[in-house]
């Protein structure tokens, strides 16, 4: 049964009109008020008792002389119809056509009788026609319908709730549906409020669990962050499809670090993260170019710029695509697919706040990242800065050894006969001890404590020098094999950086090799070898408009993966275990090729070995021997030097040369004493030749003391390394030469010969 009441109040029946139904059963209609006042109603109660009912049909049966007709009936049940303050109507079983309504319904839909007599609800838009169907099967099934909350449509489009009953009674002598609708929309609106209130309650309490959860993520990786992020971002907008990309600096690509799991299966992707150009991106990118977020809530329906989705790709209803901004641009880009119901702004601001505190996770991260980068930095570079410091104290004390072992080596080759046994055995001494210098020079630059002279060079015997000298530190399980061109062209270049550049290209591949059997092969070519050359190693896209000669060192070693490629340059990074290797290797070398107008490149895979390829431009005229070149010719004369030196062997060494070639020559170990000679008597000497680095009195004071007793003496500094002396600094301070140990005979004797004449 049903029963609609209007109001509140303990009710009071004014009239009452049994119904008698179509199966027999009476049914009472009663016009009620409550107390206080307050608005009428109908009240149908529950079906009589079967006495009651007998003694209803039996009066009706005489009273209406058994006629069904309503109208005919009672027009007590047309005024309580007309004046309920519920809405009422009756309409047909089979068509639902509108009979009659009330005032009531009237005043509620909007509609005029004129309008409704005659259409049904669907036609007028009152209800649904899905409502409607399933009213009718009620009353089919049931024979009644009892208070069902419906939707109405006004005539204005607005809508009211309502609590709808209906019975089927006989009207004109037909069955009819008799429709009692309570207007319960303040009621449900009420309703609805409370549940949008605790749904935003239980959203805001999931928020900030989410939140803080991600607050204390602070150990975790980005991968797992970004996975709780989504995980949470589909809860919140009950989206089922989801994912987080980030984006580079120029947004040009994007790595998809979290995917929903649903995604990754329907589109049969396994690789995590995954980059991607933006420009060959669906609809989404576009909130990408405008920097705001972008809703499709029809997706099938007709849009601007729509491109479409490739083959494979999950179906799509609607979505939600939510741009990151930071200060240089968007980071991140949140995109969340196919909610129950359309999205709407306040799915942005849930997924801005979400994301939002993740991106503030990140950065503390990044800068703590930074952060133990820059220290790890710092700790390299105070590496190299000691070594620099001590480089500069070896080279200076092995400079002063190297001088002397050069020095009377050159005057053995001198007095030997051209044909004497023992020449050629000084010659080698001589080699090694120039390949010692060189050492020393390489030491230097490497601290960074000399300037590179570049010069023409042939790189090929700098190539075999480098392979000569590491082999003996290679495993004899390693294969090195060699292709050296003799005819190489010339390049130029600093040959100690040339040095260093193959020194540690082979040295990375050894190490690749580790300890296993393998080939390590270096080659030296021309450009204008083949045109196969050609085609092969032209850098970068950008081939070279002179020629250029190709290093390509290569190793059957472990080799790298694409994210070990893309940082195998960086400074510090380095893949060797702890103790072999800095990670600057690579990034020295580097520098040194893009200094030398050349590039570098790289191609490698994991289990495939790697190939480094170095391209410098070469010089177009070849290397031409010149057998006067080989001639020394030591400068003589007759002047009057002081050598001072607090080493006494670079002394005897020096005076020794200087004696044969007629000088004369007096020595000093100490520069205080050599001041005091000069100024008891300024006219004794010719030329002073003093070292930089001598306790009491350093070689730039002693020349300045000199200058201030006779201006304008002339003055050479040797030195066998010294920061606080340079080529400039000498010539700013009046010297005429500055020489660097160990000293080369002919350079030696050339300088002063020079600085003698010049000074005359």
């Amino acid at each position: 049964m049903f029963a609609v009441v209007a109001g509140i109040g303990v009710m009071t029946y004014i009239d009452i009109l049994p119904v008698i139904l179509m199966d027999g059963r009476v049914i009472l209609v009663g016009l009620a008020a409550a107390y206080g006042g307050i608005t009428f109603g109908i009240c149908a109660g529950a079906l009589v008792s079967e006495k009651l009912q007998k003694t209803v049909k039996k009066t009706a049966s005489k009273g209406l002389e058994h006629k069904k007709n309503l109208s005919n009936a009672s027009p007590k049940f047309f005024k309580i119809f007309h004046k309920s303050p519920i809405c009422m109507g009756i309409t047909t079983i089979d068509e639902g056509k509108f009979i009659d309504v009330n005032e009531n319904f009237i005043r509620i839909t909007g509609y005029t009788r004129e309008e409704t007599i005659g259409t049904t609800s669907s036609d007028l838009g009152f209800i649904s026609v899905d409502d409607r169907n399933h009213l009718k099967q009620l009353l089919t099934t049931q024979g009644e319908v009892n208070a069902l909350e419906v939707v109405f449509h006004k005539k204005d489009g607005s809508i009211f709730y309502g609590l709808y009953s209906g019975v089927i009674i006989t009207f004109e002598g037909k069955p009819q549906l008799l429709s009692i609708t309570e207007d319960i929309t303040k009621r449900k609106l009420a309703e609805l409020e409370l549940i949008k209130k605790q749904k935003n309650e239980q959203e805001l309490r999931i928020r900030l669990e989410a939140l803080w959860k991600i607050a204390s993520m602070g150990n975790e990786t980005l991968k797992t962050i970004c996975d709780y992020a989504l995980a949470e971002i589909e809860n919140i907008t009950h989206s089922p499809y989801a994912y987080i990309g980030f984006l580079n600096h120029d947004e040009s690509e994007m790595t998809l670090y979290s995917i929903s799991p649903e995604v990754m299966i329907e589109c049969n992707v396994t690789d995590n993260p995954i980059k991607f150009p933006v420009k060959t991106a669906g609809f989404w990118s576009k909130s990408i170019k405008k920097k705001a977020p972008l809703i499709i809530n029809d997706y099938a329906a007709k849009h601007e710029e729509k491109s479409g989705l490739p083959e494979g790709h999950v179906r799509i209803k609607r979505f939600l695509s939510v741009p990151t901004v930071g200060k240089d641009g968007i980071e991140l880009i949140t995109v969340v697919a196919n909610k129950p119901d359309e999205y709407t702004k306040e799915d942005v601001k849930q997924i801005e706040a979400l994301i939002t505190n993740v991106m503030i996770l990140i950065h503390q991260k990044k800068a703590e990242h930074e952060r133990k980068e820059l220290e790890k930095q710092l700790q390299q570079l105070q590496k190299v800065e000691a070594i620099g410091s001590l480089a500069g104290g070896i080279a200076h004390d092995f400079n002063n050894i190297l001088f002397p072992i050069i020095g009377y080596a050159e005057m053995l080759v001198e007095d030997f006969p051209q044909d004497s046994q023992y020449k050629e055995s000084v010659n080698e001494i001589l080699i090694g001890a120039r390949r010692a210098k060189d050492l020393v020079k390489q030491i230097l630059t490497f601290s960074r404590q000399t300037d590179q002279k570049v010069r023409p060079l042939k790189p090929d015997l700098i190539i075999k020098e480098v392979i000569k000298l590491i082999r003996s530190t290679i495993p004899t399980s390693i294969k090195i094999k060699k292709e050296i061109d003799p005819d190489c062209l010339m390049i130029l270049a600093d040959p100690t950086q040339i040095h260093q550049v193959a020194m540690n290209l082979i040295t990375n591949a050894y190490h690749a090799i580790q300890d296993s059997r393998g080939t390590l092969t270096i080659k030296l070519k021309n450009s204008e070898k083949t045109d196969l050359f050609h085609e092969k190693f032209i850098p970068c896209g950008k081939p070279f408009v002179e020629p250029f000669i190709w290093l390509s060192v290569s190793d059957t070693g472990t080799g790298m993966d694409k994210m070990t490629l893309e940082k195998i340059f960086d400074p510090y990074f380095t893949t060797k275990s702890k103790g072999k290797g800095t990670g600057i290797g690579l990034s020295v070398v580097q520098g040194i090729v893009k200094s030398c107008k050349g590039e570098i490149k790289v191609t490698s895979s994991p289990g495939e070995g790697s190939t480094f390829d170095v391209y410098i431009p070469a010089l177009k005229q070849r290397f031409i021997s010149d057998p006067q070149a080989e001639k020394l010719i030591h400068a003589r004369g007759n002047e009057r030097i002081l050598l001072v030196d607090d080493e006494h062997q670079v002394l005897r060494l020096e005076k020794t040369m200087l004696e044969r070639l007629g000088y004369k020559v007096e020595t000093q170990d100490s520069s205080l004493k050599a001041v005091e000679l000069i100024s008891a008597n300024p006219d004794r000497f010719d030329l002073v030749i003093t070292d930089m680095t001598m306790p009491d009195m350093t070689g730039d004071l002693l020349a300045h003391k000199i200058m201030d007793t006779i201006p304008g003496f002339p003055v050479i500094i040797c030195t066998g390394f010294s920061e606080q002396i340079s080529p400039e600094k000498a010539r700013s301070i009046g010297v005429k030469g500055l020489l660097f140990k160990p000293i080369i005979k002919s350079k030696f004797t050339e300088t002063i010969r020079s600085v003698l004449d010049e000074s005359k």
